[in-house]
């Protein structure tokens, strides 16, 4: 006789595994303290709402931006700042976002970044 899981027990089940895995452990006293576990966790249910709406917003500003390439026949003037702004940015929420000590960037800058 077998038993079967439900789907929502079996993904509780790994949700937790994951969590166990994540969460950090103790900190010795002359390092930097990294964030809870409560961040972490939360890192990773944000990532899982936030990182399918930039990949989709990512599919289609690559699209966007193809077209304008083709239709301005080949030109990266227009079509790469729409792929800037579309692929660059963070695709996934790591805990120091959600304490503030870094920037979530959802699209990526429009301007050119000076290489020195």
């Amino acid at each position: 006789m077998t038993t079967r899981i439900r789907s929502g027990s079996a993904r509780a089940i790994a949700l937790f595994a994951l969590l166990l895995v994540l969460l950090p452990g103790p900190a010795g006293a002359d390092e930097e303290k990294p964030p809870g576990g409560f961040a972490t966790a939360g890192s990773l249910l944000c990532t899982l709402v936030y990182s399918p709406v930039k990949l989709v917003y990512a599919a289609s500003g690559l699209l966007v931006g193809s077209m304008a390439w083709v239709w301005s026949f080949g030109s990266d003037r227009v079509s790469r700042p729409i792929y800037r702004a579309a692929l660059k940015g963070d695709y996934v929420v790591l805990p120091e976002h959600l304490t503030g000590a870094r920037k979530l960037e959802f699209r990526g800058s429009l301007r050119r970044r000076s290489r020195h």
